[in-house]
């Protein structure tokens, strides 16, 4: 009976995508964009949120760290926004989801995040 109860949430895991239902799918885009906001309260409660989903469904992890890459691409950079992508993507999470799951190579050229490139 144990097992039964615990079923939605086994569902996750290595290959598992977040649900697409689109109350899930709009509070996560919300909580992606908070990830990069100019306030660091609000920032660190989003990532919060951003990492958990990480964690839960790993292979969506390129995917959730999408726009911390598209800040750190953007001309003119936003230091708060840059700050944030930087932030996110530094995490244990983020850093060994992405080496492991999709074959992505991130480099940073220096703590600034002034230059990024992304290998696929």
């Amino acid at each position: 009976m144990w097992r039964s109860s615990q079923a939605a949430y086994l569902a996750a895991g290595p290959s598992a995508a977040p649900p697409s239902d689109p109350g899930y799918t709009a509070l996560l885009a919300a909580a992606q964009r908070m990830s990069l906001h100019k306030y660091r309260s609000v920032r660190s409660h989003a990532r919060a949120l951003v990492e958990q989903c990480m964690k839960r469904f790993p292979a969506s992890t390129a995917t959730l760290c999408g726009p911390a890459l598209a800040a750190l691409a953007a001309k003119p950079g936003d230091e708060d926004r840059c700050v944030a992508a930087c932030a996110l993507l530094k995490s244990t999470t983020s850093i060994n989801r992405l080496r492991t799951v999709g074959g992505c190579r991130l480099t940073i050229s220096n703590p600034c995040c002034t230059r990024l490139e992304l290998n696929t």
